[in-house]
């Protein structure tokens, strides 16, 4: 009890007492994130960074708070799949089923850092193992980068487009007439300092790929990195490739599945920080 309030934990009474931190930090942080980011499966990575590294002292406040937004790609993935409308209302079976498949995505990326929904007793424990309905995340993963529109994106790059320096657009001509011109050199290593605009030049590559029609599909070798690119997952994601590396290693995409298919599509593939990666996964990438 703290001034004449109950609390259900000691650490609830702590937080009131100020003698714990509470989590407005990182409710500011996902608020923000939630402003900028287009893409739930972003959020949830970024929501699993701070369980694992910001040590938040109440995660199922933060659940409770952005779990509709958490979720919005399996929501919307849910209506698709029945055939439902955007506005359609889900019953309270649906809605359950939603946030299990989302609970299991969260769960998934904590495993792949070597933890799990169960270090966090708070966090609701009643989720679906997303990744044994192989053919749904393939499904998802398809649309994730099939459901663009192509009129923003043509405004976006439009906008980059004119704040690029002389360096910048050099690399950016190149890259784009190989894209054109598929007898040209289409393997292109862009290297600079922190802080030169590399960022800038991915951005106006995936706005351009997009307002096309086309599919582009940015990676990077690890989470953070991945987090800054717009759609952005890790390599690791996106290719199932292997954690134990090997020179005979596969990535784990099966055929006539729709990953394959959306990789055999793809027009370009960007991949961030490409240095801190095996030569192996590149290999392994190029045998799918």
């Amino acid at each position: 009890m703290f001034e004449g309030t109950v609390y259900d934990t000691f650490e609830e009474a702590a937080i009131a007492r100020r003698l714990l931190e509470d989590d407005d930090e990182w409710e500011n942080c996902l608020e923000e994130a939630c402003a900028l980011m287009p893409f739930a499966s972003s959020i949830r990575k970024l929501f699993c960074y701070i369980l694992l590294n910001c040590s938040p002292s109440n995660p199922r406040l933060l659940w409770d708070k952005f779990e509709d937004r958490l979720s919005d790609d399996y929501f919307y993935a849910y209506r698709r799949q029945h055939h439902h409308s955007n506005d359609h209302a889900l019953t309270e079976a649906e809605k359950k089923n939603v946030q299990q498949r989302t609970l299991g995505d969260i769960n998934a990326i904590l495993e792949s850092c070597f933890s799990g929904l169960s270090r966090f007793p708070t966090m609701p424990q009643d989720y679906i193992n997303t990744f044994t309905d192989i053919e749904q995340i393939d499904t998802l993963i398809e649309m994730e980068h099939r459901e663009y529109n192509v009129e923003i994106e043509r405004m976006q790059w439009e906008q980059q487009l004119s704040l690029m320096n002389v360096g910048q657009r050099e690399a950016y001509d190149r890259i784009v007439s190989a894209i054109e011109h598929p007898d040209q050199p289409r393997i292109f290593f862009v290297n600079g300092p922190g802080g030169t605009g590399k960022s800038l030049l991915f951005k106006v590559l995936l706005s351009f790929v997009r307002s096309q029609a086309k599919i582009a599909i940015p990676v990077a070798s690890s989470g953070i990195a991945a987090i800054l690119l717009p759609g952005g997952r890790t390599a690791h994601s996106r290719f199932k490739i292997p954690i134990k590396t090997s020179n005979e290693m596969c990535c784990n995409v099966r055929l006539n599945t729709a990953l394959a298919k959306l990789l055999q599509e793809t027009d370009l593939i960007l991949w961030d920080e490409a240095v801190m990666s095996s030569k192996y996964n590149f290999e392994a990438v190029d045998r799918c």
